[in-house]
């Protein structure tokens, strides 16, 4: 993400720079609310059902 002329770079593990020139700064760790996906199983069986796989299934 570009801000002010920056980068802010963020992911859920290890990021590793090679540079010659380098400064980090701010947080290590951000706080992420994971989205809650309202799914009955019925709906998440009947789409499993429609599709191909290239497993068998169990």
């Amino acid at each position: 993400m570009l801000e002010g002329g920056n980068i802010t770079v963020t992911a859920p593990g290890r990021i590793d720079v090679k540079t010659g020139n380098k400064q980090f700064a701010g947080p290590d760790r951000l706080p992420y609310a994971f989205p809650q996906f309202t799914v009955c199983k019925q709906c998440v069986l009947d789409a499993q059902d429609g599709v191909q796989s290239i497993t068998d299934k169990a």
